[in-house]
C-alpha cells in the first residue's frame, strides 16, 4: 500500500474511535443533563461532539465555551 492509503486509513481508523468516543460521551452528557433540565442536545451535535474528541483544545469548539464549558465540557474532558 502506498504512504497515501496508509495516512488514509490511519484517519479513517481515528475518526472512528472519536465517533465510538462520542456515541459515549453523548450518553454521558444526556445523563448529567437530566438533573439540569437541560436539553443534552444544546450542548453539542453529534458532529461537534466528535469533533472535539479529535481536538478538545480547540477553542472554538462550543465545549470549550462559555456556559457548555462550564456546564458540561470540563466534566467530558475528564472524561476523555
Amino acid at each position: 500500500a502506498s504512504l497515501d492509503q496508509e495516512m488514509e486509513r490511519g484517519r479513517a481508523e481515528a475518526e472512528r474511535r472519536a465517533k465510538d468516543r462520542a456515541t459515549a460521551l453523548l450518553a454521558e452528557s444526556a445523563r448529567r443533563a437530566e438533573p439540569l433540565r437541560v436539553d443534552p442536545a444544546l450542548f453539542g451535535s453529534r458532529a461537534e461532539v466528535t469533533a472535539w474528541v479529535l481536538d478538545p483544545d480547540d477553542p472554538a469548539a462550543p465545549l470549550n465555551r462559555g456556559w457548555r464549558r462550564e456546564a458540561m465540557g470540563e466534566a467530558l474532558r475528564r472524561s476523555l
